[in-house]
């Protein structure tokens, strides 16, 4: 679904699926699901966005990233 638009709203698609990634946490759902898709949408922010909105997006997906991945 949201994948769809990561080339023309990189940083929203990115915002889009962490929020995902981190709902599926308490469903159960396994973080390899949505592994892949995750490292699309940071690669499409880092190559597509300002620079310093993809350095701000990435360390916020990293520290989310920390919190959630020993979690699950």
């Amino acid at each position: 679904g949201a994948l769809l638009f990561r080339r023309r709203w990189p940083l929203p698609v990115l915002a889009v699926m962490g929020v995902t990634a981190l709902l599926s946490v308490p469903l159960g759902q396994p973080l390899l699901v949505l592994g892949p898709a995750v490292l699309v949408a940071v690669y499409s922010a880092g190559a597509l966005a300002e620079p310093v909105l993809a350095r701000g997006a990435l360390a916020a997906t990293l520290a989310v990233t920390a919190v959630v991945v020993p979690a699950a």
